[in-house]
This record gives C-alpha cells, structure tokens and sequence, in this order.
C-alpha cells in the first residue's frame, strides 16, 4: 500500500491506475482478514470492502475513458458505479455503529452519518477527477 501511495503521488500521468490499485489491494485486504480473523460482524466490513471496489471501478471508467468524460450525467457509466460507493460505505459504517451501540445511544449513529456526509468532498466528485 505503501509502495502504490508513493507511485499515485511520484507519478501524476498514472494517478488513476494507481487508485484503482490501491481500491483493490484495500478491498482485497479487507476480505483476507474477515476471511482470516471472523469478527463478530462481517458484513460492514464486506459493505466497505465493495465501497472500496466501486470506488476503484469508477476510476477504471474514467481510466478508459480518457479526455472524453467531460461533464458526468446520471447517464455516464462512471455514476452507475461512482454513486453506489457512498452507499456502501454509509451503510457499512450504521451496522458499525449500531453493532458498537445500545439502542438508546444515537449519538455513535449520527457520527457515522457525519463523516458519511463529509465523504463527496474526501473522495472527490466525478466531475473533479482529470486522469
């Protein structure tokens, strides 16, 4: 991983080839430890393990298609695979918090759906993003 964030960051032509590497070397370390380590809860961890895929699969669109994404629609292959990461990723992180919390305690949910909201502008729209 190390190795990947230092190629994304030396080599600015190949930046989108190194995200989706890194998406599936994340996604892929996820799913050997639940493989390996059986935690109680897999499933936010296998929600977040195909967030980290999705969002690995719309750099791979972009990839492909070069300079000709210009502005991305609802129609754009890169949103069919783009939107889906966010959703994943909220829903992984509400069974973390409902696994962490009594059912009076809302306060571990609503952090969740803090940071969950903050995600576009971690990420990055689609829009934004030139390989």
């Amino acid at each position: 991983m190390l190795t990947l964030t230092a190629g994304y960051l030396a080599v600015p032509g190949l930046s989108a080839a190194f995200l989706c590497l890194l998406a599936v070397s994340a996604a892929g370390a996820i799913v050997f430890r639940v493989a390996r380590c059986r935690p109680a809860h897999r499933l936010p961890w296998l929600l977040l393990a195909a967030s980290a895929l999705c969002f690995g699969a719309s750099r791979l669109i972009v990839l492909a298609g070069g300079d000709r994404l210009q502005i991305p629609s609802w129609h754009a292959y890169v949103n069919i695979v783009a939107i889906p990461k966010y959703v994943l990723f909220a829903l992984g992180l509400g069974l973390f918090a409902r696994a962490r919390s009594s059912g009076a305690d809302r306060q571990s949910l609503l952090d969740a759906v803090t940071v969950t909201g903050a995600l576009p502008r971690w990420y990055g729209s689609s829009a934004s993003f030139r390989p």
